[in-house]
């Protein structure tokens, strides 16, 4: 169907109709080493926009538990949290399926509480609504983490403020 929508169009156009077809095959079938291939030749610039259509490559990924990709596309300074694809989707989101997927994207600053602007579900909803306790989890665990080094920055900032009123 794409590609028919093509036949008229430039070479450009043609070759960049082909990049996008591979490139979404790639994601689909977990193949990190066409991605590699990818980020290496001109991918990393593509990382900034959807480069599948109306998708994001790492929301693509995420979706499909690829957490090689996941890792790759971050290490590769893929935003963990680029704008809703055409669908609301983010990958965060769209990962909650996937264990592997999830860690890398908290790991690199994906915001849990983010929400869909549609309905407004954040992942740890999502991952409840799904019936994916283990997600459900994580997301928990990561939220008292938080909680946790917030609490730990206050009580060192007090010593600190303690300490100084000493010298004083």
């Amino acid at each position: 169907e794409r590609l028919g929508e093509t036949l008229g169009a430039s070479s450009a156009d043609k070759a960049e109709t082909v990049q996008q077809l591979r490139l979404r095959l790639a994601v689909r079938l977990g193949d990190d080493a066409h991605i590699a291939k990818w980020l290496r030749d001109s991918g990393r610039e593509a990382l900034r926009k959807p480069c599948l259509k109306d998708t994001w490559i790492l929301t693509a990924a995420a979706a499909r538990g690829h957490s090689l990709i996941v890792e790759r596309l971050l290490k590769a300074r893929a935003s963990p949290d680029p704008p809703e694809d055409a669908i609301g989707n983010f990958p965060l989101l769209a990962s909650c399926r996937s264990m592997a997927c999830i860690n890398a994207l908290l790991e690199h600053s994906a915001d849990p509480e983010r929400s869909r602007i549609s309905d407004g579900r954040t992942p740890m909803q999502q991952a409840v609504f799904a019936g994916h306790e283990e997600c459900n989890r994580a997301f928990s665990a990561h939220e008292r983490l938080k909680e946790t080094k917030v609490q730990l920055a206050e009580k060192a900032n007090q010593g600190l403020s303690r300490s100084e009123e000493r010298r004083v």
